[in-house]
């Protein structure tokens, strides 16, 4: 008897957990994040100042490249002499420092050379707000890479500067809190709220703490 057609995917969620995930991910950003598909996917992190928001993406960027995925941090804000000092604090060694890529732009319309000369498979940009220009379009920059994951500032009312369309756009919306990051929306899960100090552990125990710069990308 014939069993006729198998019956479709009922969403963009139920579709992403048929594939397989992105396994290098630390278990703490599954979490947050939920099982992001090897396939890709984005998000939307916001937060007031001082979350810790960059230092918990510099570290997941460290995680890439320890896993052997090429990274670049798109920097729009923070300059060479704050990064250092971040990575620092991130206890991220040498090596792994040395292959996450930077790109210093200024506005919105240089974040898509940026991706698509790195050839980039995880991507951070920090932050979207201190750009100039048109507002962004995170969905095209998320097809230049494997994940995406965007920086806003916050607004008075608690929510991220740049609007509804970078949260409806993207896959997931990540908010920094006081000691802990709690999942807004996934299209990959449930999502969960996590304390911040479990996003911030380095690949492996590092022996090297030197302060060094990231490689930065000629323009």
């Amino acid at each position: 008897m014939d069993p006729g057609p198998l019956p479709q995917a009922t969403s963009l969620a139920d579709a992403a957990r048929r594939q397989k995930p992105m396994r290098w991910l630390p278990a703490a950003w599954t979490r947050v994040l939920g099982d992001v598909p090897a396939s890709g996917g984005s998000a939307l992190v916001f937060g007031p100042p001082g979350s810790r928001k960059s230092t918990a993406l510099l570290l997941l960027l460290g995680h890439a490249v320890r896993a052997g995925h090429t990274a670049i941090l798109v920097d729009g804000e923070m300059g060479s002499g704050a990064i250092a000092s971040l990575v620092d604090a991130t206890g991220l060694s040498r090596t792994d420092t040395r292959k996450i890529r930077r790109q210093p732009v200024r506005a919105v319309a240089h974040v898509d050379d940026a991706l698509r000369k790195s050839r980039a498979s995880v991507a951070v940009v920090d932050s979207v707000s201190a750009l100039a220009g048109e507002p962004a379009d995170a969905l095209r920059w998320a097809e230049l890479v494997d994940l995406l994951l965007v920086v806003a500032h916050v607004t008075v009312e608690g929510r991220p500067r740049g609007g509804t369309g970078l949260s409806h756009d993207l896959d997931v919306v990540l908010r920094f809190g006081r000691g802990e990051v709690r999942t807004e929306k996934s299209r990959f899960g449930p999502g969960a709220t996590v304390p911040i100090d479990e996003l911030l552990q380095p690949p492996t125990e590092v022996h090297d703490h030197r302060v060094v710069q990231l490689h930065e990308e000629s323009a």
